[in-house]
């Protein structure tokens, strides 16, 4: 016999940290990429560069075409 395993689920809410978002919330399984997600996000006198798992600094999760990094 042999123990199977899935990955923990859980959902991920997406912050325009200062400017508008319309992307919502994900689901995400551990261990597997990060679901495709669509919608947009702007601020006046920024360019988009993706979603962090901080403020600042952090690591990246999405691309600023929202493609899974």
């Amino acid at each position: 016999m042999y123990a199977r395993w899935s990955g923990n689920t859980y959902k991920v809410k997406f912050d325009g940290n200062g400017g508008t978002n319309s992307v919502g919330t994900v689901n995400a399984v551990y261990g597997e990429a990060m679901p495709a997600i669509a919608g947009a996000v702007s601020r006046v006198g920024y360019v988009f560069a993706g979603f962090y798992d901080q403020r600042s600094g952090g690591s990246q999760y999405y691309a600023a075409d929202f493609s899974s990094v």
